[in-house]
């Protein structure tokens, strides 16, 4: 009984997320194109869709927020 709870804890310390963390990453456009819209999708690096991912717009001097939004949750604003 004793070596079944053992690995039953073992088992569960290694499916349990020790931490979690947020992520904040920049894209820069070198070629900016004048656009009514822009629309596209986010993803983590593993390849999943990020769900209430805030995307901001911000001016080309880095200092006025232009636009902001959320995606979705299938990734795409």
């Amino acid at each position: 009984m004793l070596n079944r709870l053992l690995w039953l804890s073992f088992g569960f310390l290694l499916l349990v997320p020790i931490h979690l963390r947020a992520q904040y990453q920049t894209i820069e456009l070198e070629k900016v194109q004048l656009a009514r819209s822009l629309d596209a999708e986010v993803f983590d690096p593993a390849g999943s869709p990020i769900s209430v991912a805030l995307v901001e717009e911000l001016s080309s001097e880095w200092k006025e927020m232009l636009r902001t939004t959320r995606t979705d949750p299938t990734g795409k604003f």
